[in-house]
């Protein structure tokens, strides 16, 4: 059966049950979720082990890290640590657990969006996240702040999964251009409106950019933090909501500002076929955006 149907016939049950169950039988990439993101995670700490000794610049964020820069056009000593969906609660935490690793460490850039300062990932629908984060980077997630979703139920489905093999992840191989094969060039309104809902209603995770900060400047670490691009139409619903792009991004200079750390604003100077979808550039996108960088590290 062609994706398009399967999609459809499951888009069209009303009743989220039955459609949760659907797209579980008709959708095997749905059902391997789980197992997708701890091969993810088990290939990228299996390479930082074997390059740990030689990294000299750490790459941090969330998805925009880990699809928008390639650290092979940057130098063989540069680690792409980024992963999709974390917080800065994560980064601080993965960051202090990486560190006595890494002996050559020299740079650390994160890349950050304006909600970051509101994003917390055990409370989203992608908590389950959280379990493989904690089984990997010690990370002490208080699992009872999520009210929706049993962790415990998931957790026992987590400690069965076996990883698979040969998923490139950490070698700038997972960027969205090769990831997915087509690009989204839909309505991201939604993605927008809840980027926006949290720059307006959270700002409790500015504490842990001091705390990597912190970490930074006992450790003779140079610090960077880097914008990444948005395309236009995910610019116009920020727009159409009342925010500027510098408006959005004020309390992120402001905090930057005062904690004396550099930001690499490269939201600028970008087309939309530079993009795989609102906020996620492509292969021409990353590659434009990793030689930029390139030239300030």
């Amino acid at each position: 059966m062609p994706e398009f149907l399967r999609r459809l016939i499951c888009n069209l049950v009303p009743n989220k049950k039955i459609r949760r169950l659907l797209k579980y039988k008709l959708m095997p990439e749905k059902r391997d979720e789980y197992k997708c993101f701890a091969s993810i995670l088990e290939e990228k700490c299996q390479e930082f082990k074997q390059k740990s000794k030689t990294i000299e610049t750490l790459i941090l964020g969330a998805s925009r890290a880990q699809l928008n820069i390639l650290p092979f056009i940057l130098n063989p000593n540069t680690f792409n640590m980024g992963i999709s969906s974390i917080g800065l609660f994560e980064d601080y935490h993965i960051f202090k657990k990486l560190l006595g690793a890494m002996p050559k460490i020299k740079n650390l850039i994160l890349v950050l969006s304006y909600y970051n300062g509101g994003s917390c990932l055990v409370y989203t629908k992608d908590c389950w996240e959280c379990l493989f984060l904690k089984k990997y980077f010690d990370i002490p997630y208080d699992f009872s702040l999520n009210k929706k979703y049993n962790l415990n139920k998931i957790y026992k489905r987590v400690q069965k999964i076996k990883t698979m093999k040969g998923i490139r992840t950490v070698g700038g191989y997972d960027f969205a251009g090769i990831t997915y094969a087509k690009e989204k060039q839909g309505d991201c309104q939604a993605a927008a409106t809840k980027h926006v809902h949290l720059f307006e209603s959270f700002n409790n995770q500015w504490i842990y950019l001091e705390k990597i900060a912190a970490l930074c400047k006992q450790n003779q670490i140079r610090f960077q933090v880097l914008i990444a691009p948005t395309r236009s139409d995910y610019n116009k619903v920020c727009q159409d909501l009342g925010y500027s792009h510098k408006k959005l991004y004020a309390p992120l200079h402001k905090i930057c500002q005062q904690l004396e750390i550099n930001v690499l604003d490269f939201s600028k100077g970008f087309e939309n076929d530079d993009f795989y979808d609102g906020a996620h550039l492509n292969f021409s996108g990353a590659l434009k955006l990793t030689n930029r960088l390139k030239e300030k590290i």
